[in-house]
């Protein structure tokens, strides 16, 4: 659709969002082959990541959002006006594989952790948290609500 209807962005923004389509339909066929396996422990490390990847354009908006705030309500590295620019470029790719590398990260320290590096990660996860919930409260107030 981002190459038929040419949206928003640049053509580097559009790969992004095709590699994160192609992740979509990529992690569900993996996730529903483990499940009719009945490989349950496999099925659900493919769901989380068909999760995260289906979820990509809802982290990219709060991102944005995040972002923005982080650098006082600038928009720097970017025109708000075509959405073009390093940040917006960057972060397309990012939406969607920052928190995959996380998830990864997470599973690793599941199975292979101690006690440290189970609480290094429990702490990396709260940190997680705190941004994504000012991101969101910001994606909210800004973008959404405005538009009811």
């Amino acid at each position: 659709m981002v190459w038929a209807r040419r949206t928003l962005g640049d053509n580097a923004q559009h790969v992004a969002q095709t590699l994160n389509a192609i992740l979509v339909v990529t992690f569900a066929v993996l996730a529903l082959r483990c499940a009719m396996a009945r490989d349950f422990g496999t099925h659900r490390r493919w769901a989380l990541r068909l999760f995260l990847v289906g979820n990509g354009v809802w982290f990219m908006r709060v991102g944005d959002q995040l972002w923005t705030f982080l650098n006082g309500g600038r928009p720097v590295g970017f025109d708000p006006n075509g959405i073009t620019g390093p940040f917006p470029t960057v972060w397309t790719f990012g939406a969607y594989l920052l928190p995959l590398v996380i998830l990864e990260i997470y599973l690793r320290t599941e199975k292979r952790s101690g006690p440290r590096g189970r609480l290094a990660m429990a702490t990396a996860l709260v940190a997680v948290t705190v941004a994504m919930s000012i991101g969101i409260y910001l994606a909210a107030t800004k973008n959404w609500l405005p538009s009811l």
